[in-house]
């Protein structure tokens, strides 16, 4: 072989080794803008769900020094103004907001837990009939009672965090059951 052949061959030889690593490079740059929009996503959520605990023990210690309020209560706001007096620089809370409810939950004590058939008893011959007490556990207290007032002492709180990832909207929901006996009468 001559020495322009052998030049030729080993021009081409580069040619496609170039070609070969730009493709690789490329693919590199894409797995790795991937990896930092992966990471960016998993900041905001941990940051969300940051604020979220943050929120919701600030709740919690609110309703239990004030009590349950008397109806449903619901309320918007931001974390840079909850957070405003605590911060000395920015720190990316600015994009999220929040919406927290509080709302009773019924409670229905079925009757086959208490040991009673749910229907009116005595219902056979040669019985009563239905009468008041038919359904009452002993001392006289009607199920529907218990629930009623179990229902007054456990509220469901509820708070979600929005924010925005580019222009796509995120949120992240957290639910809580509160119990406060105070707020039942006393069986």
């Amino acid at each position: 072989m001559n020495r322009r052949a052998i030049a030729a061959f080993t021009l081409l030889e580069v040619m496609i080794a170039m070609a070969i690593l730009s493709v690789s490079l490329i693919v590199v740059m894409r797995v790795m803008d991937q990896a930092a929009l992966v990471t960016q996503y998993q900041g905001e959520q941990i940051l969300a769900a940051t604020l979220a605990r943050r929120k919701m023990v600030d709740l919690e210690l609110a309703i239990e020094k004030d009590g349950f309020p008397a109806d449903a209560k619901e309320e918007c706001g931001t974390f840079e103004e909850d957070l405003a007096d605590e911060m000395d620089q920015p720190n990316g809370i600015e994009r999220f907001e929040y919406c927290w409810t509080l709302k009773e939950v019924d409670l229905p004590i079925p009757m086959d837990m208490l040991g009673g058939s749910g229907e009116g008893e005595g219902s056979g011959s040669g019985s009563r009939g239905t009468s008041a007490m038919a359904g009452a556990l002993p001392g006289g207290i009607s199920p529907e009672a218990i629930g009623e007032q179990l229902s007054k002492a456990v509220r469901v709180l509820t708070l979600t965090v929005k924010w925005k990832t580019g222009e796509l909207p995120q949120e992240l929901s957290v639910s809580m059951h509160l119990v406060n006996m105070t707020q039942a009468a006393v069986l």
